[in-house]
């Protein structure tokens, strides 16, 4: 049974591997992955380092046409110390000064923990940021991305839509092919049950199916690293989290509040997730 097993294995994966079919699948997977974290770098570079040149210079206009009373808004003198405190923070993160702004982040956020005012979003901040201070990881601007990142990002999206629709093809078309040649003629040699036939031709459709998932995987991971570097592989990222949500009545309103359950959450490094 092992041995005819082991048989239909072998001449259902010489078979698939002599196909062009999987290798033009694999190649229009590896052009679709790249295609689209070149597409992703584009935007990024418009939404990262653009845009923070952008974002200083648009705080000093602010800055200099309050300050000449051009406006005249009736917070002017806490406005002004805002964006002072704004530009000063952009400063610090682009020139690598980031742990004072790490700490007074992570304090507000405890300050607002102990007020029950902190939301999900805020405590996974919060340990995130505690993460980088105990580990010594460098906080980079919300606005920059890495390729590490980007990876996870855009592997959520092609494991959900097109990685499943290219396996369902080249599996219809491995268990489609039943009477093909090479399993004939091992018909006609040695008599095998159906059963074990199908068999043998699922488990060479996970072995297809995990060949393309790597192939991919390594194809947008090698893609990303070659446009945003290798910066990045530290940034912390929460896993395991449990969420469940409760009704809290604010300003005479019912809202459904998220509460985040740190029981057998983890901080990994964003290469190892």
């Amino acid at each position: 049974m092992m041995k005819d097993l082991m048989n239909v294995i072998s001449i259902e994966w010489m078979k698939l591997i002599h196909k062009k079919r999987l290798w033009i699948t694999l190649i229009l997977g590896v052009v679709f992955v790249i295609g689209l974290s070149a597409l992703g770098y584009l935007d990024g570079q418009y939404d990262g380092i653009k845009v923070t040149k952008q974002q200083i210079k648009y705080q000093e206009q602010n800055l200099a046409r309050i300050q000449a009373g051009k406006e005249k808004p009736q917070n002017k003198k806490e406005l002004v110390q805002e964006l002072k405190q704004q530009l000063k923070e952009m400063q610090q993160l682009q020139s690598g000064n980031w742990r004072p702004i790490s700490e007074k982040q992570l304090q507000n956020y405890k300050d607002r923990e102990k007020e029950n005012q902190l939301d999900a979003y805020g405590k996974t901040e919060m340990v995130k940021l505690q993460y980088h201070l105990e580990h010594n990881v460098r906080l980079l601007p919300d606005w920059t991305t890495t390729g590490y990142q980007q990876t996870k990002d855009l592997m959520t999206y092609t494991s959900a839509i097109f990685l499943p629709m290219l396996v369902v093809v080249l599996i219809a078309d491995i268990l489609s092919g039943e009477t093909t040649s090479g399993t004939i003629k091992l018909l006609l040699v040695r008599p095998i049950s159906r059963t074990t036939i199908l068999f043998g031709k699922w488990i060479v459709s996970l072995l297809a199916t995990i060949f393309l998932s790597l192939s991919f995987l390594f194809a947008l991971w090698g893609a990303n690293l070659a446009f945003y570097g290798t910066k990045g592989a530290f940034q912390p990222i929460v896993v395991g989290l449990r969420y469940t949500f409760k009704e809290k009545l604010v300003n005479g309103i019912n809202q459904l509040q998220t509460i985040p359950h740190m029981d057998h959450a983890a901080v990994l490094p964003v290469y190892q997730f």
